[in-house]
C-alpha cells in the first residue's frame, strides 16, 4: 500500500511540475519554448482552462495520497509499537521469574540484604500465582453458570 501511494505521489509531482511549466505566464516563460503553436493545436483554444483544471485535480490527488500515506504509516508504527510492548512485557515476566528462581536457590549463601530481596521476589511471584489461580476459579464458576443457563434454556424450549 505504501509503495503504491508513494508512486502516485511521485507521478503527480512530476506531472504537476510539467503542467505548471507549460502554462503561459505574462512573460510567456517556458510555454514559448514548446515549439510555439504545438500546444495550441493539442489543447485547442481552451488550453489554459484545461491546464488549470488538470493542475487542480492533480494537486487534489497529490494531497489525498499524501494524507493517506501518512495515516497508513502511522497505523503501521502504532501496531509495531504495540507488538514490541507486548513482547517486552513477556520478556520482563520471564526475566523476573528466572531471577526469582535463581535468588531462591541461592538464598542460603547470600547476604541478609540479598536474602531479603529474594524473599520479596518470592512473595511477588506467589502473589501473581495466587491471582492467576483466583482468576481461573472465577472463570470456572462463570463457565458453570453459563452451562447451567444453556441447559435451562434448552429444557424450557422443549
Amino acid at each position: 500500500m505504501s509503495a503504491f501511494l508513494i508512486t502516485v505521489i511521485v507521478v503527480c509531482a512530476i506531472v504537476i511540475t510539467i503542467i505548471v511549466i507549460m502554462q503561459p505566464s505574462k512573460d510567456s516563460g517556458m510555454a514559448g519554448l514548446s515549439s510555439g503553436g504545438v500546444t495550441d493545436s493539442v489543447f485547442g483554444a481552451g488550453r489554459n482552462e484545461f491546464l488549470t483544471k488538470a493542475t487542480w485535480w492533480l494537486m487534489a490527488i497529490f494531497l489525498i495520497s499524501s494524507v493517506a500515506l501518512a495515516k497508513h504509516q502511522t497505523r503501521e508504527r502504532i501496531e509495531t509499537d504495540n507488538r514490541l510492548k507486548k513482547k517486552s512485557v513477556l520478556e520482563q515476566d520471564v526475566s523476573t521469574s528466572t531471577k526469582v528462581d535463581d535468588a531462591s536457590s541461592n538464598i542460603i549463601t547470600t547476604t541478609p540484604e540479598g536474602a531479603a530481596d529474594a524473599v520479596k521476589g518470592l512473595l511477588k511471584k506467589n502473589d501473581l500465582e495466587k491471582k492467576v489461580e483466583e482468576t481461573e476459579k472465577k472463570t470456572d464458576e462463570i463457565q458453570k453458570k453459563v452451562d447451567g443457563a444453556v441447559k435451562d434454556a434448552v429444557k424450557s424450549d422443549k
